[in-house]
């Protein structure tokens, strides 16, 4: 039987997911597995982050590729919620991402629209969930705030950024 379900942990927690995709466990729940459960919002740590996006984007609208990659000893737990969101000074990012986390949705495209003149540079807040491997496995919550520097020289309309969010670094 799931333990997700065996110690009637109903909440959104990694336990759940894997239940949900039909996965068996015999794990005990991890505290951030209990907080959940009981309707407390645990407190998620958030990692700051700046990076610098390769490619270019010049006025118009462009896309932001953002490609994420677990810890070592860690993977990206499928199913499991994924919320990307962007904002920055004379960029608009005309949709936020809300999905599961699938292999099918990797790399993240972010629709961006560059003002004529912008300077940037793209405050970007990612969440996502890892597991780690083993008899022992554990899923916990990513959350990163990654500040973008990004090359907004292109002279012609659009173009593409990408960069590479690697957890716990």
């Amino acid at each position: 039987m799931c333990a997700a379900l065996r110690f009637g942990l109903l909440a959104c927690s990694a336990l759940a997911f894997a239940c949900a995709r039909g996965e068996t466990t015999s794990a005990r729940p991890k505290p951030v597995e209990i907080a959940a459960a009981t309707n407390e919002a645990p407190e998620l740590p958030t990692s700051t982050q700046q990076l610098k996006a390769s490619g270019q984007l010049g006025p118009g609208r462009g896309t932001l590729i953002v490609d994420i990659e677990p810890a070592a000893g860690s993977k990206l737990s499928e199913g499991a919620p994924l919320r990307l969101s962007a904002v920055g000074p004379h960029l608009t990012f005309p949709e936020a991402i809300r999905t599961e986390l699938s292999a099918a949705h990797l790399p993240l495209r972010l629709p961006i629209v560059v003002s004529d003149g912008a300077t940037g540079p793209a405050e970007l807040n990612l969440t996502y969930y890892t597991c780690s491997h083993g008899a022992d496995a554990v899923c916990r919550p990513e959350r990163a705030r990654l500040t973008v520097e990004l090359d907004l020289s292109g002279s012609s309309e659009g173009g593409e950024a990408h960069l590479t969010h690697r957890a716990g670094s």
